[in-house]
């Protein structure tokens, strides 16, 4: 791995120590293996609109949420 990507391993390492001890988020997780951090705040509303596909918006939310964190992007 290069060291740019090691720094933002390291900095989402630190942001998941914080967070899980932070009551305000749940479903706080954190993966060694790509550096995907995800936290959802207790407080965030996710849309309940039905799409044109009969999803709820804010599923659409949390899929997005959990593709960026496999990926580490989160």
């Amino acid at each position: 791995m290069d060291k740019a990507t090691l720094r933002r391993i390291d900095a989402n390492r630190a942001a998941y120590e914080r967070l899980k001890r932070d009551s305000s988020y749940t479903d706080v997780r954190f993966s060694e293996a790509t550096g995907g951090l995800m936290a959802i705040h207790r407080e965030h509303c996710f849309d309940p609109t039905i799409g044109k596909f009969g999803i709820p918006h804010g599923d659409y939310e949390r899929i997005a949420a959990e593709t960026l964190y496999e990926y580490g992007q989160g």
